[in-house]
C-alpha cells in the first residue's frame, strides 16, 4: 500500500516537472509569406481627368503682287496673331506593360473630351493707305486622342516613365477680314481632324496588385489645317494663304486597373 502511493506520487512529481520544463521551452512563430513583388506586366483600363492649356499660332500671308491689295504687308503682318486657351480634359485610357528586370516597355491609347478654345479680334487703321481694317481669328479643340510608347524604371512600387508617340485632335479655325470703306468680308472657316505628336513623362504608384495612380504631363504640337481667303471674289490676285499650329500642355492624374496575364 504505502509502495503504491509513493509511486503515484513520484509519477505526479515527474509529471510536474516536465510540464513546467515545457512551458520554459521557446514557441516557433507561424511561417508567414511575404507578400508578392508587384509586377507591371499586363494589360489596363482607366480614367483620366486634368487640365490643358493651348497656344494657337495663325500666319497670314497676303499675296505681294501689284494689284492684289493695298497695303498686303500690313494685312500679314496684323491678320498674324497668337490666340490662347485652357479648358479641362477627361476620358479614358488602354495599355499593356512589360516589365523586365527594373525596366517597363509599354504602349498605351487615349481619347479624352476637350474645349479647348481662343479668338481674337483687332481693329486697326493702315495708315500708309488710310484704309481701317478688322482681322477676326477664333480656334476650338472638341477631342484629343494619342497613342503612344512608354519606357519607363522601377522604384519599389514606383514608376518613373517618358513616354511619345502620334497625337490626333478635332479642330477647327476662323479667319475673317473686314474692309469697311469696300464693304467686303471674307471667312475662310476649316474644320478637321489632323495629327501631330506628343511628348512628355510621368510618375505611377501601384496601390495594390492590381490598382495604381499616376500623375502624367503631355506637350502636344500639331500644325495646320491651312485655309485660303479671297477678299475680292473674282480676283484670284487679292488672296491670303493662312496656316495654323496648335500646341498644348496637359496636365493629368489618372487611375488605372491592372489585368495580369501571368501570376
Amino acid at each position: 500500500m504505502k509502495r503504491g502511493l509513493l509511486s503515484t506520487f513520484c509519477f505526479v512529481a515527474a509529471s510536474a516537472v516536465n510540464t513546467a520544463s515545457a512551458a520554459d521551452l521557446p514557441v516557433k512563430a507561424r511561417y508567414t509569406p511575404p507578400p508578392p513583388v508587384f509586377s507591371w506586366t499586363g494589360c489596363y483600363l482607366g480614367a483620366n481627368a486634368g487640365g490643358v492649356w493651348g497656344s494657337a499660332s495663325d500666319g497670314w500671308a497676303a499675296n505681294p503682287l501689284p494689284g492684289a491689295f493695298h497695303g498686303s504687308a500690313f494685312i500679314s503682318a496684323n491678320g498674324s496673331n497668337t490666340m490662347t486657351g485652357s479648358s479641362f480634359v477627361g476620358g479614358g485610357q488602354i495599355g499593356c506593360n512589360y516589365q523586365a528586370g527594373q525596366f517597363v516597355l509599354g504602349i498605351e491609347g487615349d481619347l479624352d473630351s476637350s474645349d479647348l478654345s481662343g479668338a481674337r479680334d483687332l481693329a486697326t487703321l493702315d495708315f500708309a493707305f488710310g484704309l481701317p481694317r478688322t482681322f477676326h481669328s477664333d480656334f476650338s479643340e472638341r477631342w484629343l486622342s494619342t497613342v503612344r510608347g512608354r519606357i519607363g524604371v522601377t522604384f519599389g512600387d514606383w514608376l518613373v516613365y517618358g513616354t511619345g508617340g502620334v497625337a490626333i485632335a478635332k479642330l477647327s479655325y476662323t479667319d475673317t477680314l473686314l474692309l469697311p470703306l469696300a464693304g467686303t468680308v471674307d471667312t475662310a472657316s476649316v474644320s478637321t481632324t489632323r495629327a501631330g505628336y506628343a511628348v512628355g513623362g510621368g510618375v505611377e504608384l501601384a496601390l495594390s496588385p492590381n490598382w495604381s495612380i499616376r500623375g502624367e504631363y503631355l506637350f502636344v504640337d500639331i500644325t495646320g489645317p491651312d485655309s485660303l481667303l479671297n477678299t475680292l471674289p473674282g480676283e484670284p490676285l487679292a488672296a491670303i494663304n493662312t496656316t495654323h499650329e496648335l500646341k498644348q500642355h496637359i496636365g493629368r492624374a489618372a487611375l488605372n486597373y491592372k489585368f495580369d496575364w501571368v501570376r
